[in-house]
């Protein structure tokens, strides 16, 4: 047996589900929120379990740089809940390249599906 998280597409065993720290942030966090890509972005899926929006940056990246601008950005967003507005920037760190921030609706899912968030996406686009 296993436990499927539908709104995100995580799967997890059933040793791995009982095992999970509920107590600990980052261990809720990985075995809810998951990654794709779409045709023209990378996007993360799953953050409207916590009530957060989720993000989206450009496929020009690499599979593993998009993984981990977006995996910072929204484990920010959950462990931090910061007061953001679309034209701000954020950065991974003072030597990783810049991201202005904007904000929409989740767009790429009907709002009748699972993985749609109904809080809404951060759009990160390279400056």
């Amino acid at each position: 047996m296993a436990v499927k998280i539908e709104n995100s597409g995580m799967a997890h065993s059933v040793e791995d589900w009982v095992s999970m720290d509920s107590d600990e942030i980052s261990e809720l966090f990985d075995f809810y929120v998951a990654y794709a890509r779409a045709d023209d972005f990378y996007y993360s899926c799953g953050m409207q379990v916590f009530g957060l929006p989720d993000a989206i940056i450009d496929v020009t990246l690499s599979p593993e740089r998009a993984r981990y601008v977006l995996t910072n950005f929204i484990y920010f967003l959950l462990t931090e809940n910061p007061e953001l507005h679309s034209g701000e920037t954020f950065s991974v760190s003072a030597s990783d390249p810049n991201y202005k921030l904007s904000y929409t609706d989740c767009y790429y899912f009907d709002k009748d599906e699972l993985f749609h968030n109904p809080y809404g996406v951060w759009v990160l686009k390279g400056l």
